[in-house]
């Protein structure tokens, strides 16, 4: 598995979960929605920081890192 195969994977998850929280926003399901949005948020950042050669393997981790940037 090449480095670009793991940033697409995790770019592949956060259009999954943006996509279901919209679904969820338009059903009114508005928790479900915020938590998918975060989620969609998490992985694109995610592949940002893998580009980047940065890898973490917790959300405390990377919420560290994001605060450095």
């Amino acid at each position: 598995m090449t480095w670009q195969d793991i940033i697409d994977y995790w770019m592949d998850k956060a259009h999954a979960y943006l996509e279901s929280a919209r679904d969820n926003f338009d059903s009114g399901k508005y928790s479900n929605a915020i938590r998918d949005a975060y989620f969609a948020c998490f992985h694109a950042f995610s592949s940002v920081l893998c580009k980047e050669g940065i890898t973490f393997k917790k959300h405390t981790a990377m919420k560290k890192m994001s605060e450095k940037i």
